[in-house]
């Protein structure tokens, strides 16, 4: 029998239709990541800076990453940002909690604008004249203005996209039914639960998820209380980012990307438990402060979803934190936990890691210098720390052999050369904690080992400040102690000469003492120059 022609015509314009929501969500995508790519080009360093540097609150980190986040218009981007600079040792794990949940916060910007400018008003006039600017400028201008051009280009693309998938959702909703799927039903929540989950692995972006659903509640394709439960389900789908960040990164970036995926898993969790609560009341809520436009009262779902996160769990960081750090215990080699390879590629964040790496060995090396000189720890200690510290130098050298800095960037060529010299004297550090004769005579004389002992309680400033007990290194007073010993050293020397030639002194024992007090100078040297080095940024 054959089939009726309307049927062919009803086939071809579905299909029509279906063909102009994959085109939007596909110019949709397009143009966040240039806009995305644009946006983060013209913040070039500032971004990273930022987050290498933040030692705030973490409720200053919260909108530190809200602010990143509506910065570049990719929490994605923020998020595996932040995971790279604490599994880079840039930021501290309870750090970064604050960031991640500001990430997931600052999403909303996106949103907003395309509800409110994209559905409420119709710009569609003005994203081609936009795109074309955009495109223009990147083509003959250069550096910034060359980035917004990008930037301008890929929030017109945005607009096109959504509104094609606006104009044809309406049409495919009489072949896709989703109205029939009941809000009082909680196995048609699971089912709205579960696309919104499944349309970030197909969309690879929460925020073009959202803007479909918009869409589609725009045209009328789904209801309101759909589009919140889909809203719920993209969130919980973020934990896709956490995942991305966890494969192969150190046990602190591993902590960090666990955070992201438990703040979106578990605060969707309760919302859906919620759900019958929470979206009537926000409906309610907007129809009282007087919009009932569906596309802004989602917006409102969505940023008190984000929200509501934040003042549920951030109070309880510190106990997440603690959870988290049982759940992942530190593995493998702790000194050079900081060393990824997967940086190295990037200069500056590679240096950083290498010297916060240093710093590391260094506080292990001065602590057991000070303790084997007051004779606090035994020597068979002593020896097996060297061992571990030997092996970081070891494997720090190995990282900064992959690391290539050019002369032309002279600030982070500088921070790499100050990096190679604090590891060499640190070097020499470690080969003098070994030498045991020279700890035996010092420890035996009491004018020698006084000699060390003052030195190392004027060195005590270096490990506060190595403890980050105190904001700048005391380059001054170490430099001071370090030129003093060298003139005791010279002085002595002539004068255990003299006392040798006169018969007063035993040459061995003589020159005994004279090792040993150049290898306590050598101590204070290599300390000095180390420090020097380590403390220049």
């Amino acid at each position: 029998m054959p089939v009726p022609y309307f049927l062919y015509c009803r086939v071809f314009y579905m299909v029509t239709k279906a063909a102009g929501v994959l085109g939007g969500v596909g110019l949709v995508l397009l143009g966040m990541a240039i806009m995305t790519d644009g946006l983060q080009s013209l913040a070039g360093d500032k971004v990273k800076k930022l987050l290498a540097r933040f030692t705030g609150k973490p409720i200053t980190g919260v909108a530190t990453g809200a602010g990143i986040t509506a910065l570049t218009y990719s929490s994605s981007a923020t998020i595996l940002a932040t995971i790279g600079f604490v599994n880079a040792g840039l930021l501290s794990f309870p750090q970064a909690i604050g960031i991640i949940f500001g990430a997931n916060l600052g999403t909303i910007s996106t949103i907003w604008i395309v509800a409110f400018v994209g559905f409420e008003f119709s710009i569609s006039t003005f994203t081609l004249p936009l795109i074309t600017l955009g495109a223009l400028m990147k083509l003959i201008l250069k550096g910034n203005k060359g980035f917004i051009g990008m930037a301008l280009a890929g929030f017109g693309l945005l607009f096109l996209g959504a509104d094609m998938l606006q104009h044809n959702m309406s049409s495919l909703g009489d072949v896709v039914e989703l109205t029939g799927f009941l809000f009082s039903s909680w196995g048609d929540r699971f089912i709205l639960l579960g696309l919104g989950f499944l349309m970030i692995f197909l969309l690879q972006s929460s925020t073009v998820g959202i803007i479909t659903a918009l869409a589609a509640l725009s045209s009328g394709a789904i209801t309101t209380e759909q589009a919140a439960l889909i809203v719920i389900g993209l969130n919980m789908g973020k934990v896709y980012y956490g995942f991305l960040g966890y494969i192969g990164a150190s046990v602190t970036g591993k902590r960090t990307a666990m955070v992201h995926m438990f703040f979106n898993f578990a605060t969707g969790i309760i919302l859906f438990a919620f759900s019958g609560f929470f979206v009537p009341s926000i409906i309610a809520l907007c129809n009282y402060m007087g919009t009932s436009s569906p596309s802004i009262i989602v917006c409102v779902f969505h940023t008190a979803f984000n929200i509501a996160g934040i003042v549920f769990w951030l109070p309880l960081n510190k106990s997440i934190a603690a959870f988290i750090e049982k759940l992942l215990p530190q593995k493998g080699p702790v000194l050079t936990r900081f060393l990824d390879y997967h940086l190295a590629a990037v200069p500056h964040v590679a240096v950083e890691t290498a010297r916060l790496t240093i710093i590391e060995i260094a506080l292990v090396l001065f602590n057991d210098i000070r303790q084997l000189v007051i004779s606090e720890k035994s020597y068979r200690e002593i020896v097996q720390d060297m061992a571990d510290v030997d092996a970081a130098l070891i494997e720090t050298r190995r990282y900064l052999a992959s690391v290539v800095s050019s002369p032309d960037s002279s600030q982070i060529h500088t921070q790499h050369l100050d990096v190679i010299h604090a590891m060499e004297h640190l070097s020499r550090l470690a080969e003098a904690c070994l030498e045991i004769e020279n700890v035996r005579i010092t420890a035996k004389f009491d004018f020698l080992h006084k000699l060390a002992y003052d030195q190392m309680k004027e060195f005590d400033g270096v490990l506060e400040w190595l403890n980050g007990e105190r904001k700048e290194a005391p380059l001054s007073s170490i430099e001071r102690v370090s030129t003093m010993f060298a003139e005791i050293r010279r002085e002595k020397r002539t004068n255990m000469i003299a006392d040798i030639a006169q018969g007063q002194l035993n040459p061995d024992q003589g020159f005994e003492h004279l090792e040993a007090m150049r290898w306590i100078d050598r101590i204070a040297y290599h300390i000095w120059r180390s420090i020097l080095h380590i403390s220049h940024q």
